[in-house]
């Protein structure tokens, strides 16, 4: 006869208990770097630093991970683009050295 205790099943003992998820204000800003750091990118004195959208900075990494233009270019092509398109990212002869900060989501009419 079977020992009854060897039959119960027992939860592993590393298993964490799930996180609790922070819960952020629509309205909260975050910097986004516009040339990552990894590639070299600077802080504000050089522009490179737009205000935007915590909930947007979070989506934009999620899909394009560090975001380097040609692999965003890449990505919207072969995901998300109409296939009779093509999304083409060229370096800018004379670079932008004021930011800009366009808004991330249009203004509500």
């Amino acid at each position: 006869m079977a020992n009854n205790r060897s039959m119960r099943t027992r939860e592993p003992k590393n298993e964490k208990p799930t996180p609790k998820k922070k819960v952020v204000s629509p309205t909260k800003r975050t910097n986004h770097h516009r040339k990552p750091r990894s590639a070299g990118g600077k802080g504000k004195r050089e522009g490179n630093i737009s205000s935007v959208r915590h909930v947007d900075h979070v989506a934009y990494h999620r899909l394009f991970g560090p975001g380097l233009p040609e692999v965003i270019a890449s990505i919207i092509n072969e995901i998300w683009i109409d296939p009779e398109y093509e999304l083409v990212v060229r370096k800018r002869r004379h670079p932008v050295t004021k930011n800009t900060n366009h808004r991330s989501v249009p203004p509500k009419k």
